[in-house]
């Protein structure tokens, strides 16, 4: 059985002081995971024997009681099956905990993995780690040096990258691995998800596949508020200087530079992650943070067709109008991202039938 953790195995740190053995009025029986920001122990209702997850901060620093209490606001909030169900709250020791309901299932990081295992590059051992904002822009020097670094960036040419990149080489593997049905669709579901929550005036801010969990029974659950704002709200530029956590490889550019965010923000994330679905690798993907930040703010994907066959046109141009670098080039809305996706889709097939 797995649970709705928004951490992967691969980031586990030394493990943070044993809980006490209740919270509030569950029984705590053991630890799930340790994250950068929190942990995670099973628990139970001593009352009802309900079994959740429980969720409290690691160090118990004023960054991570933040962002837990932020969570717990925004959950309090929402009430869809597509967002993961708070339960209940309360403090322990002076510190935040939360808990919401044990989900039975894996990522949506694992599906991926499953999906191109065999047929994907190995992943980098330090592909899935998190930075602080203030180790990826240095004295800011992302968002103000920015015309600088794009002409030292350009000093290497675009054939010559493209030529070196292993996952151009050789014969094109079928998009999604042969199951583009399954990503589409779990892609569309995810979006009406979002759709849900940007109704209710949230960006969720860190979508990533971590952070999306699919059920046994086919249902997909958004995971982890715990870096989610409201809707036009600047960001992350000026929170750099707090070592708010944010995680690159989605991240849009107003994100990166701290404009304001809106649905659109995630409609690029989810971009990103359809992107990865199709062909099994990231849209940007450096060898360091910094230069994953300059290519999302500077560098075009590699088309998805020239990585994957089995590709129709108009699904390829639905997924680079998500990755647009300037959300007004993006579609408006997550319901907007869901029917073009389905038509896009279905018009391939039809495509394809009458080849």
């Amino acid at each position: 059985m797995a649970v709705a953790l928004a951490f992967d195995p691969s980031e586990l740190l030394p493990e943070s002081p044993e809980p006490p053995p209740t919270l509030g009025a569950y029984a705590v029986l053991d630890r799930l995971a340790e994250g950068g920001m929190a942990s995670i122990f099973r628990g139970r209702d001593t009352a009802t024997g309900e079994m959740v997850a429980l969720k409290t901060v690691r160090t118990a620093t004023p960054r991570e009681i933040a962002g837990l209490e932020r969570e717990i606001d925004m959950l309090r909030r929402l009430s869809h099956p597509g967002v993961v169900r708070f339960v209940a709250a309360g403090r322990w020791n002076h510190t935040p905990w939360m808990a919401v309901e044990l989900l039975k299932g894996q990522t949506l990081f694992a599906e991926i993995a499953s999906m191109w295992r065999g047929q994907r590059r190995q992943r980098r051992e330090d592909t899935q780690r998190t930075w602080t904002a203030t180790e990826v822009i240095a004295d800011e020097s992302v968002a103000t040096d920015r015309v600088a670094d794009r002409v030292a960036d350009r000093v290497a040419s675009w054939v010559d990258r493209l030529q070196a990149d292993e996952a151009l080489a050789g014969p094109r593997r079928p998009a999604a691995g042969g199951r583009l049905r399954d990503a589409v669709s779990l892609v569309v579901r995810l979006a009406r998800v979002l759709d849900y929550v940007h109704g209710r005036g949230v960006v969720h801010r860190d979508l990533k596949p971590e952070n999306v969990f699919l059920g046994h029974d086919g249902r997909v659950t958004l995971l982890d508020f715990g870096l989610s704002c409201r809707t036009r709200r600047r960001t992350l530029a000026g929170e750099a200087k707090k070592k708010r956590f944010a995680t690159v490889e989605y991240a849009a550019p107003e994100l990166l530079c701290g404009d304001r965010v809106d649905a659109r923000t995630d409609i690029y994330a989810l971009g990103c992650i359809l992107y990865e679905l199709t062909t099994g690798v990231r849209p940007f993907d450096g060898e360091s943070p910094r230069q994953t930040i300059h290519m999302h703010l500077d560098q075009e994907p590699v088309c998805p067709s020239d990585r994957v066959s089995g590709l129709s046109w108009r699904m390829e141009d639905e997924i680079l109008g998500m990755l647009a670098k300037r959300p007004k080039h993006r579609p408006r809305s997550a319901a907007e991202v869901a029917g073009r996706l389905t038509e896009a889709y279905y018009d391939g097939v039809a495509a394809e039938a009458r080849a």
